[in-house]
């Protein structure tokens, strides 16, 4: 951990002490407070498997709802020893494996955290529980962007990601999936104030039913996508020439990927793209591609259609739907936006797009066809490099032949 990233700890802990040493006033009511200590520690244990709005997933704690519930009872301090306590104590076994600055850090923000929204809260109540709903929703909202924030700044500092990329990174993802809680805390809130604390263990019964949904969910996807691997891998069988070419593609641009420094998680999701950029396909008439001769101008037009409906194949699988779907769709398009099925071009074209074009183009290449046979490693070089700038991205162009010079040694 560098010194910016140590300072920047430092800096909100010695905030979160002075805080919580100039307000803490003693615990006012014990067994509130023991409850909801005790139920955020469980809380924090329960992780939630969500599918964000990008389509990947991510997990969350459901130690949110019990914090924002904590910010609407207690004051801003108990409610700042809450969530640090919380967030601390089911992490203890990892203390020998862990730094003690990423304790340090995650206590800290997240006691920072919820003690904006406690004082958020005692500013903006009226006294009525049902005309405080939009006010939960509000420091709910603050208690999550604070969270999000702190997570974006320390990863900006800690990594060699730029601060756009952090808050894009943090900001599109974490965030967006914890405002799924949202209602979760309101109706926690709400239903507090009729029940008492019974609301608590049936919010855990509810937290746990999302869980429990959004596994079955996401085996069902499982077993959608395994189903479409296998669909795209029997089309390329019936095909000597193509067997296998999705395989490879997708190889090619996990390697491209990679050398271009992506995310992990990004890398993985453009390898899936590229695993699937012929989907499509398997609307398209046999005849036409299997057609051991030229096409035809009208036969042309029909293959050109498999972007489009490769998209909508992969749009019937939530996880693939805003981005996977995006990409195998504009995988034809050129740089010089001569390309298909929209005429996208230069950065217009998605990133991943633009990398499963050139692995597409590439593997092509270094594969026999029915019309020839590989091309030797010279003549691919010198038509990758005649490509640039033309139907490939000049970028990712380089980086391929850095990886195929690398290869060669």
């Amino acid at each position: 951990m560098n010194k910016k990233t140590k300072l920047f700890v430092l800096f909100i802990f010695l905030i979160y002490l002075f805080l919580f040493i100039f307000s803490f006033k003693g615990v006012k009511s014990p067994s509130i407070f023991l409850t909801l200590l005790f139920s955020g520690i469980i809380f924090e244990i329960i992780t939630i498997a969500i599918a964000d709005f990008s389509g990947s997933s991510i997990k969350l704690t459901g130690g949110i709802i019990v914090n924002i519930l904590a910010s609407s009872l207690l004051s801003p301090a108990e409610t700042m020893l809450i969530a640090s306590t919380s967030v601390l104590i089911p992490r203890l076994y990892k203390i020998k494996n862990l730094p003690p600055i990423k304790f340090i850090f995650n206590a800290s923000q997240i006691g920072l955290s919820a003690f904006v929204a406690s004082v958020l809260f005692r500013t903006l109540s009226t006294g009525d529980p049902l005309w405080n709903i939009p006010v939960i929703f509000l420091i709910a909202f603050v208690y999550m962007s604070l969270n999000t924030f702190f997570m974006a700044t320390i990863l900006w500092l800690s990594s060699s990601t730029n601060l756009k990329e952090a808050v894009s990174r943090t900001f599109s993802t974490p965030f967006f999936s914890m405002m799924t809680l949202l209602p979760v805390c309101a109706v926690v809130y709400i239903s507090y104030f009729y029940i008492g604390f019974v609301a608590i263990p049936l919010s855990l019964a509810l937290v746990l039913s999302i869980q429990i949904g959004n596994s079955y969910k996401r085996k069902y996807e499982d077993l959608r996508i395994e189903n479409l691997r296998s669909l795209a891998k029997s089309l390329e069988e019936k095909d000597f020439y193509t067997r296998g070419h999705s395989e490879r593609v997708a190889e090619i641009a996990r390697k491209i990927a990679h050398k271009m420094n992506l995310p992990s998680k990004l890398v993985e999701r453009i390898y899936t793209a590229a695993l699937l950029h012929d989907i499509g396909k398997v609307g398209i008439p046999d005849y036409v591609l299997n057609k051991p001769t030229t096409l035809t101008k009208e036969e042309f037009e029909i293959v050109k259609e498999h972007p489009i409906k490769g998209e909508a194949i992969l749009k019937e699988i939530g996880r693939f739907r805003f981005k996977e779907a995006k990409w195998v769709r504009h995988h034809h398009e050129r740089w010089d936006g001569k390309g298909y099925p929209d005429g996208l071009k230069g950065e217009e074209i998605p990133l991943p797009s633009r990398i499963i074009a050139v692995a597409d183009v590439y593997e092509a290449m270094v594969s026999d066809r029915p019309y020839r046979k590989a091309l030797s490693k010279k003549e691919v070089i010198k038509q990758l490099k005649e490509m640039k700038g033309t139907a490939l991205d000049p970028r990712i162009v380089d980086i391929l032949l850095e990886i195929i010079e690398g290869e060669g040694k």
